[in-house]
């Protein structure tokens, strides 16, 4: 709905970090939103990762996090 098109925009920035930006900032705002309603923001963080994994972006965000953590600026991930 909405992620898809802001995903493609903050993409033609050419900013790796915004993109990054803008997926963390998606999980964080749906696990925020699952604990103003009362539930998990556990819940939440999974929503917003199955929403982000939906996009046809899900490689490049992939991409972007392992290269975080190959700079040891965020929590190891290991690519598929």
């Amino acid at each position: 709905f909405l992620l898809q098109p802001l995903l493609a925009f903050v993409k033609r920035s050419n900013s790796s970090e915004a993109f990054l930006a803008v997926t963390l900032g998606t999980v964080l705002l749906s696990s925020s939103l699952t604990q103003a309603f009362g539930l998990s923001e556990t819940l939440g963080a999974f929503v917003g990762g199955v929403l982000v994994a939906e996009t046809d972006y899900k490689h490049q965000i992939e991409v972007a996090l392992a290269a975080q953590a190959r700079r040891g600026d965020g929590a190891e991930v290991k690519p598929t």
